[in-house]
């Protein structure tokens, strides 16, 4: 998924450099959007691309909301440290002070309108209806196999 999204943004033509997400920023999107829907509970056995990439698009819509962040290498205290108050924050899993939302890309303006034409070109994203439509359906699969087992 993270190559396919690399290999999506190699072929746009960015106004500028600040306007190209960087490849650090497009991985830990990818990332934080499989480890969302995880945490949703939808199993790792249903995720697909095409759900994945409406996950990401969602999250890239809604950039004012956007918040990823993960402890793994770094205690909550530490990021404390360094707060991030203004969205999008994508906190740098390695370097807690990194808001990779903002060194990874400085200007916001093109890159969510880009990657959701990308996704309503290839059928993934149809509206905000149809994702939502296909998460509730989604999550009554999840919810009737989990009852099944």
């Amino acid at each position: 998924m993270i190559q396919m999204v690399k290999h999506w943004r190699n072929g746009i033509l960015w106004k500028d450099q600040f306007h190209r997400p960087s490849s650090l920023l497009l991985s830990l999107l990818v990332i934080g959007a499989h480890e969302d829907m995880v945490k949703k509970g939808v199993s790792n056995l249903l995720i697909t691309p095409e759900s994945m990439l409406q996950r990401l698009t969602d999250l890239i819509q809604r950039k004012h909301e956007l918040r990823l962040e993960w402890n793994t290498h770094y205690t909550e205290s530490t990021s404390g440290m360094f707060p991030m108050k203004t969205c999008p924050v994508v906190r740098n899993p390695s370097n807690p002070s990194d808001n990779v939302a903002e060194t990874g890309l400085q200007n916001w303006t093109q890159f969510p309108g880009e990657f959701t034409r990308w996704a309503h070109f290839i059928g993934v994203v149809k509206n905000r209806g149809t994702m939502a439509a296909k998460q509730a359906k989604l999550n009554q699969i999840v919810k009737r196999l989990s009852t099944d087992y």
